[in-house]
């Protein structure tokens, strides 16, 4: 068993860990207040004003954080950035593991307040777009010549 240490307080917990042993969790930073934690390469760095769930080979980190109105909200940190994963159209969602391709399982809120089971993909980076889009346009020209020859 290893300790992996504190933010300086009293409470720290892991709840992630990724296959290269980077692991995530929370750890309190003054009285009541928690805050996300990576440990990676034996330091525990403080990253964040959210709860910390999982953490893929790519060092993508899942959670949760609560809003300005209170509602615990899915986040995905990467990069020193926190985005917020949305919702079914309701207020609330949380996300809870993250596989090594960027999918990630969680529940969310419907606008009738429901709380269902949800999976979030990961948008395409720039370059797999722009193969998608010439790809895309490619078939069609394709089509397009084929149905001249037809005729």
């Amino acid at each position: 068993m290893k300790d992996l240490g504190t933010l300086g307080r009293h409470y720290s917990c892991a709840y992630g860990i990724n296959a290269g042993g980077d692991v995530v969790g929370v750890a309190e930073v003054t009285p009541a207040v928690n805050h996300a934690f990576l440990w990676k390469d034996g330091i525990m760095s403080d990253i964040g004003v959210f709860e910390a769930f999982g953490i893929n080979a790519r060092g993508q980190v899942i959670g949760d954080y609560m809003d300005t109105n209170g509602n615990t909200r899915a986040c995905l940190w990467e990069n020193d950035v926190m985005v917020d994963l949305g919702t079914l159209g309701g207020l609330m969602s949380m996300a809870w593991k993250i596989n090594d391709n960027g999918w990630i399982i969680g529940w969310a809120t419907t606008p009738e307040g429901m709380d269902e089971a949800v999976i979030w993909q990961p948008v395409p980076e720039p370059s797999a777009r722009l193969v998608l889009f010439f790809g895309t346009a490619l078939v069609g020209l394709a089509v397009r010549r084929m149905s001249f020859m037809i005729e």
